[in-house]
Order: structure tokens, then sequence, then C-alpha cells
């Protein structure tokens, strides 16, 4: 291959590095609370940009162009691409612990819970426009998500948020073994694999037997 066919290839996977690096940056320094929803205009002008210019491209004019702003009024709210994507990622991962909340006090069963609260957050990520923009136009910025650690992180730290409901969502395995993190962790993970490995069986059924044996 000559340099000039090689250039582009090195230049986007520079870009893919400097958008991992700051993410990675931003979750160091301890982002990660729940968006308020002023912020929701915000943060759906940028899953419409990011699906339009995609994570390496877009930029903050992008952006602003997308809300309707000046370049000036949009940094009041976020710092970055990066922050405003981040943003985004945390709204659905606090929608999804909103809802199996909601479910579990309106006395709904374990399995139940999981099934439609879990189902619901996988096929919302198997749509979203962030997955369908990585899996099918920037699979090197997934791959650099999984190589750099940042998915692990990222399901560590919804599953941090969730285990304090497992003693509600699987009261007999958790009082037996005290293991409320480990079994939030191995449900998120198990519900990551299934947005990201898609499959053409009735999700509810595949949701059902992947998160059985968690609750046992």
């Amino acid at each position: 291959m000559s340099t000039t066919e090689s250039r582009p290839a090195t230049v986007r996977s520079v870009g893919v590095g400097r958008a991992v690096s700051a993410l990675r940056t931003l979750i160091e320094m301890g982002a990660g609370s729940r968006p308020p929803e002023a912020l929701d205009p915000l943060l759906d002008a940028t899953v419409r940009a990011v699906a339009a210019h995609g994570f390496v491209r877009t930029s903050m004019s992008d952006l602003a162009r997308e809300l309707g702003v000046t370049r000036k009024t949009l940094y009041r709210q976020v710092s970055s691409v990066e922050q405003a994507i981040l943003l985004v990622v945390e709204r659905s991962t606090y929608a999804f612990l909103d809802d199996v909340s909601s479910s579990l006090s309106a006395g709904k069963g374990p399995e139940q819970v999981l099934l439609e609260s879990g189902g619901r957050w996988v096929s919302g990520w198997q749509e979203h426009p962030f997955t369908r923009r990585l899996l099918e136009h920037e699979p090197e910025v997934l791959g650099s998500l999984f190589t750099t650690g940042l998915i692990v992180e990222g399901v560590q730290r919804i599953a941090d948020r969730l285990a304090p409901m497992m003693p509600l969502i699987a009261p007999g395995p958790i009082q037996e073994n005290g293991d409320s993190r480990r079994r939030a962790e191995w449900l998120v993970r198990t519900l990551v694999s299934l947005i990201m490995l898609p499959t053409d069986d009735d999700l509810d059924a595949v949701v059902t037997l992947a998160i059985a044996p968690i609750l046992r």
C-alpha cells in the first residue's frame, strides 16, 4: 500500500485515539452523574450530529449548528464533544436504572422486571444511532473502546449503581451468597453482549434465557 493510501487510515487512527483518550480523562475526573433534563435538547442534538458525522469527526461547531446556538452558548453547557457523548450514555443508563426501580416498586417479579427493563434497554441500544454508527461505519472506534478497557469500565460503573437493587431482584441467592455486586456485573455484561451481538431470535426469549442463571 502506498503512503498516500495509508495516510487517511493513519490520520483516522490518531483521531480515534484522541477521542478515546478524552473519554477516559472525563471518566477519571469523575464525570458520569445524572444529566439534568435541561440538557435533553443538547443530548438529542449530539445523537443527531454523531449519527451524521461520526464519533471522530463531529465537532463542537456541528453540535452548535444542530442545536441552533452559538459555540459560545454551547461551551456554557459542555466542554467537548466527548463530554456530550458521555452524557448521552449516562442519560440512557439512568433511564434503565429508573425503569428497574419503578418496576420493582410496582411489585413485579424479578424475571419480569429484568425481562421488561433489560429488554427495553437492549432493544433501545440496538437501534440507537450511536450503536449503528459504531457497528456499521466506525468499528475501529468500537475496537478501541474495548481494547482500552473503556467498555469494561462502563459495565462496572453501571453494575455499581445496579448492585443496591439486586437484593430486591434476586433476594434468595443474594441473601445466601452476599454477592450483589458480582451478579449485577454479570447481568450488565450479559445485556451489553446482546447489544453488541444482536440475534435474529426473539429478544424477550433470549433475555429471559440469558438472565435466568444470574438470578439463581
